[in-house]
């Protein structure tokens, strides 16, 4: 008899970047918000649960400060720092 075990799908920081289209700043300033999903630790490496991501994203929408909102206010961090590091 043999049973499949469905693993999560797992999440990089690189991922969140591509499902968020966000840049690497904003990625980790959304991530450390208290609302978002905890990561898991594997080899060194933080992942994150599609599914818990998913279902935060659905939550921004229907909260009252809109995800949209939450990136773009994450992006402005993004050219913030960009334009302190151009100098």
């Amino acid at each position: 008899m043999t049973t499949t075990t469905e693993l999560p799908e797992l999440l990089t920081t690189n991922d969140l970047r591509a499902l968020l289209r966000v840049g690497r700043t904003a990625v980790y300033d959304i991530t450390r918000r208290a609302d978002f999903p905890p990561h898991l630790t594997i080899g060194g490496t933080y992942r994150w649960r599609a599914s818990q991501v998913r279902d935060w994203i659905d939550a921004q929408e229907s909260s009252e400060r809109p995800a949209r909102q939450l990136l773009d206010d994450a992006l402005a961090d993004d050219e913030e720092g960009l334009s302190r590091h151009r100098g």
